[in-house]
């Protein structure tokens, strides 16, 4: 009460609005009072906890307010563009992998040098992937494979994925292929490798 008469008081003092965010229970009162102290005086340590205070709010709110969590996840990312905490969280949010995906080529864009970035576009790709497969847009999905295979070229998973969508006979022997040099030891790759040559077998001119 005595630091909520402080705010009335000097609402141009950063230190009343922090003290008012450090004592409060409410994460809508502490996150605004953040804004006014981040507002009035942008230290590090205060943007610190404004961050903090919107990624929890923007989680709290996710699944009943999706344009709110997302309005709060980019004003963090306003304050700090590789903020990957704020970039799952809008991937999450997103209503299809496809804009998933656009959300991750976002971050790529804002912040290129971002490893973790590259390996959340992989799996952003690799998504939309298979549900462009599912949809019997193979080429699409082939698109997707052959360019989060660039980004790892050791995914057993992403080179399973290119032999099954592509329509390249050749392709996708040297997709399972690879897989297998990969690991052999995976079963699904034996396996392909097994129906693979069982094929080549089955067409051998006597």
């Amino acid at each position: 009460e005595l630091v909520t008469e402080a705010t009335s008081l000097a609402p141009d003092s950063d230190r009343v609005w922090v003290a008012l965010a450090v004592l409060s229970d409410d994460l809508s009162v502490r996150l605004d009072a953040l804004r006014r102290a981040f507002t009035i005086n942008p230290l590090p340590a205060t943007r610190v906890h404004f961050i903090q205070a919107l990624l929890q709010r923007a989680q709290a709110v996710a699944r009943s307010s999706r344009g709110e969590a997302q309005s709060l996840f980019n004003e963090v990312l306003v304050l700090d563009p590789a903020d990957l905490r704020a970039w799952h969280g809008l991937t999450e949010l997103a209503s299809t992998t496809a804009e998933a995906l656009e959300t991750v080529r976002e971050l790529l864009q804002a912040a290129p040098d971002l490893e973790p970035g590259r390996v959340l576009l992989k799996k952003a790709l690799m998504a939309d992937a298979r549900v462009l497969d599912n949809d019997g847009q193979s080429a699409q999905a082939c698109l997707r494979w052959r360019e989060a295979l660039t980004i790892d070229q050791y995914d057993v998973d992403a080179w399973l994925g290119l032999a099954q969508s592509t329509s390249d006979e050749e392709e996708a022997q040297r997709a399972i292929t690879t897989a297998f040099d990969i690991d052999p030891s995976d079963a699904r790759v034996s396996s392909a490798m097994a129906r693979m040559q069982l094929d080549a077998l089955a067409f051998e001119i006597p």
